[in-house]
């Protein structure tokens, strides 16, 4: 897709949730960085449109709280423009010439950077999995915030991973805690660590996740 499309005439899907990633940002980015931030979303909306989940939810409402996760940490407006365009390219007809016009060469470069590559070029999703993460570490190197983005991108995977089969919540945990957590743990985003651990705990050991949190509970309701 050749170009800028229009803005749409009615307000996009998950307006509402857009408002509140547009208050978070407004608390301190600049008002030319927030309306860009709202452009990239208006861009996403449209470039998302009619997608949905396996929650049931639109497609737009992933990128919105993964810029939300971003924005809550005061990351700049470029990482959160890339965050709210970030599957953009992988899976929409949108390229990175049509990005870069829209919003500079940092933002598509950003979006490039954890955009995976295509799996029918490879052997099996193991193969495409290893050479899309060799790509995303190469663009790490350029620019850090490619990893922010990505663990942020991982975090709300996981918060939404009931959705999913249960092979594939074994393989995202599993790649999670290989790679994931300790990424996080050596960009010193610790509260982040914890919450992706926690997380993967929950659907690798279902049972004694609810044990540890029963027993927590009690023992803090008791002191």
């Amino acid at each position: 897709m050749s170009g800028a499309p229009g803005m749409p005439d009615s307000p996009p899907t998950d307006f509402f949730r857009a408002n509140d990633l547009m208050r978070t940002v407004e608390r301190y980015m600049t008002p030319e960085e927030s309306s860009r931030v709202y452009d990239a979303f208006l861009l996403a909306a449209q470039a998302h449109q009619g997608v949905i989940r396996k929650s049931g939810e639109p497609y737009i409402t992933h990128p919105l709280e993964v810029a939300r996760i971003l924005a809550e940490m005061h990351l700049d407006a470029d990482t959160v423009c890339a965050a709210l365009l970030h599957d953009v390219i992988e899976d929409t007809d949108y390229t990175y010439t049509d990005i870069e016009k829209r919003f500079g060469t940092v933002v598509a470069n950003l979006v490039e950077g954890v955009t995976k590559l295509e799996t029918q070029h490879f052997s099996d999703k193991t193969a495409a999995s290893k050479a899309s993460f060799q790509k995303f570490m190469q663009a790490m190197s350029s620019d850090f915030r490619v990893v922010i983005i990505k663990l942020a991108d991982r975090l709300h995977n996981l918060r939404t991973l009931d959705h999913m089969k249960p092979e594939a919540r074994r393989r995202i945990c599993k790649e999670t805690l290989s790679t994931y957590i300790p990424l996080a743990h050596r960009m010193g985003m610790n509260a982040l660590r914890r919450e992706l651990q926690a997380l993967v705990f929950e659907h690798l050991h279902p049972w004694r996740y609810c044990v540890l949190k029963s027993t927590l509970e009690r023992y803090l309701s008791s002191v």
